[in-house]
């Protein structure tokens, strides 16, 4: 069973054509647990925070 479907790419369409470099969003955070919104999906939104230890 073969398919032609690559899933490493999403469609444009569907706005998902930008990868998010998580580890350069955490570089830009200054202190340690504030949370910051680096994407939001619906009614999700994906946050990451720099943790000290």
């Amino acid at each position: 069973m073969s398919t032609s479907t690559d899933f490493h790419t999403a469609p444009a369409a569907r706005g998902q054509c930008e990868a998010i470099d998580l580890a350069g969003k955490i570089a830009l955070i200054d202190g340690y647990w504030q949370p910051r919104v680096v994407a939001e999906m619906n009614d999700y939104q994906f946050k990451v925070v720099k943790l000290e230890g």
